[in-house]
């Protein structure tokens, strides 16, 4: 019998984020997974701003990710072969000023998966392959979870292995077996059409550097890859006549497609880098934890590929709770605090649902009644839907995830006296920041290191301004937490109270988006970039109260 304190089953994005998550923690755990080797292709492509924004916390994985990117520069859509509306995201003003990043990104998620593999190694971690969980039982004190070795030819060895853990996550996908064994709720249901997807080498006469949708009677995605390679997902009704379509796709299917709904030619080469047909489905688990027993990523959640959702809303679950695992496993919080994680998340994981099947059932719709409405009023309704920049920021950051908050949630508090534009939840927002010394600059989130918390304390703008040793003298150093090490404090000061030494917010930016420019302030981040307690220095006796409870 082997023990541990975190079992990951699943290997995928999800379950190697989590990993790291938990290797900077130095929390010990196991990942296994049932495949014996890496899956070759994968269905997800996109990588948003939020994602990348977080990963980079991890110093291999985004250096090594964005230079094999193709970053999606806009979107063309196309009705009965006529442009109907394109986005610009570099000329549009996307509402994305405060990240370092300019997504969605696309890459293919076995890409994705081996660098995460690397970062996971470079940590001194590794993935144990070709281990299936075949029994999972929880009691009071942990989980015991029998195992067994699965050949490459999909055989599974006899005798088993016990694991015993005091924490189980599940990143196993919509089978999961670790969210079965909870009898906890998956409902939902299929959608209508099956998707027949495509990666292959392609030339036509349409901008290689956006996505294109293509509508008419059906519905076609083309996603650019790099070095001349494009993704492609079509959409066809997923019976006829009655009778469930099992055809595997052939390339005259997206051939035929092509000659239906763009103009002038497309050389698709022969042979396609793969393809496949499958069914969407829409389904999201009642609760994100049952105990001692957690699900993330497609175990939670499953949608259509609408806005490229899904895998990043897997990582974003394992670096909700990663950190929370951390804390209670150091015995810093009560078990209780995990139940954050299913608050936080499963609200996320709803909204996503819901904004995600409107769009798809708008694009992929086969209803004649809708086809017709969708290609014929799109066209007229479409800018003036992106017309305002206002309403064009909201939908960018709410497919990049920037805009994703936990505002609800019972584990974050804005101080009362707090007049400012953040509140406890919110996302963190970046900006640029001047370093002492020679005046290099740098970003704020790149001082947000290591797997603490970050107490960030701004000067303020105004009369009532604080210099840097002020800054601290206000805050002190009696904070009542057991573990010294779970803060680090910085002080960004602003130009007219700079002294030698300081890193300097030289334009206010940064002390706008936080709502410091007439008073000094603290915000409190935590380790997942998330404002946990916002105030100004007045209200500062209101969270020194709170590490109390």
């Amino acid at each position: 019998m082997r023990s541990t304190s975190v079992l990951i089953v699943g290997a995928g994005p999800t379950g190697l984020t989590l990993a790291l998550e938990l290797s900077v923690q130095n929390i010990p755990f196991i990942l296994i997974d049932a495949l014996p080797t890496p899956a070759p292709h994968s269905r997800a492509l996109i990588l948003h701003c939020r994602s990348v924004e977080l990963l980079s916390r991890h110093p291999l994985v985004v250096s090594t990710i964005l230079p094999l990117c193709k970053q999606n520069l806009g979107i063309s859509i196309y009705v009965n072969k006529k442009k109907a509306f394109e986005m610009d995201l570099k000329k549009e003003g996307f509402g994305a000023l405060d990240t370092e990043f300019n997504g969605p990104y696309f890459i293919s998620q076995n890409v994705t998966e081996s660098i995460l593999e690397k970062q996971l190694v470079e940590y001194g971690g590794k993935l144990e392959r070709g281990v299936k969980a075949t029994s999972i039982v929880q009691d009071s004190e942990g989980v015991t979870v029998m195992t067994r070795k699965v050949r490459e030819d999909s055989y599974e060895e006899p005798g088993e292995e016990e694991i015993r853990c005091k924490y189980i996550v599940g990143c196993d996908g919509a089978h999961s077996a670790v969210r079965k064994s909870t009898g906890l709720k998956f409902e939902g249901g299929a959608y209508a059409q099956d998707f027949l997807l495509a990666d292959v080498s392609m030339k036509w006469n349409y901008a290689t550097d956006r996505m294109a949708m293509l509508m008419g009677n059906e519905f076609m995605m083309c996603l650019p890859l790099m070095d001349g390679k494009y993704r492609l997902v079509l959409s066809q009704p997923s019976s006829k006549n009655g009778v469930a379509v099992e055809d595997e796709p052939t390339l005259q299917d997206f051939r035929d497609a092509f000659s239906r709904l763009a103009e002038g030619e497309v050389k698709i080469e022969d042979p396609p880098i793969w393809m496949s047909r499958f069914k969407l489905h829409h389904r999201t688990v009642e609760a994100y934890r049952k105990d001692r027993v957690f699900v993330a990523g497609d175990a939670a959640h499953i949608h259509s590929p609408a806005g490229g959702q899904g895998m990043n809303t897997g990582i974003q679950d394992a670096i909700n709770l990663g950190w929370k695992l951390g804390m209670v496993l150091r015995n810093e919080k009560p078990d209780s605090f995990l139940d954050a994680y299913s608050i936080e998340r499963h609200r996320v994981g709803i909204n996503l649902l819901k904004g995600t099947d409107k769009v798809f059932e708008f694009m992929a719709t086969t209803n004649p009644l809708y086809l017709f409405m969708r290609n014929t009023i799109f066209p007229w309704v479409a800018p003036l839907a992106f017309k305002s920049g206002a309403n064009r920021a909201r939908r960018y950051r709410f497919v990049s995830q920037l805009g994703i908050r936990y505002r609800h949630s019972p584990i974050v508090k804005t101080a009362s006296m707090y007049p400012g534009p953040r509140q406890g939840g919110d996302r963190a927002p970046d900006g640029r920041l001047q370093l002492p010394g020679k005046g290099d600059s740098t970003n704020l989130y790149s001082l947000l290191t290591g797997p603490t918390h970050h107490l960030v304390l701004f000067s303020g703008l105004g009369k009532n301004s604080l210099d840097s040793e002020e800054l601290l003298e206000t805050v002190g150093t009696d904070f009542p937490e057991k573990n010294e090490n779970w803060l680090k404090i910085h002080r960004v000061t602003s130009l007219m109270r700079r002294q030698e030494g300081d890193v300097c917010d030289n334009e206010g930016i940064l002390h706008e988006r936080y709502g410091f420019v007439e008073q000094p302030g603290y915000v409190l981040i935590r380790p997942d970039l998330y404002i946990g307690y916002i105030g100004t220095m007045q209200g500062l006796g209101e969270w020194k109260a709170s590490l109390l409870v």
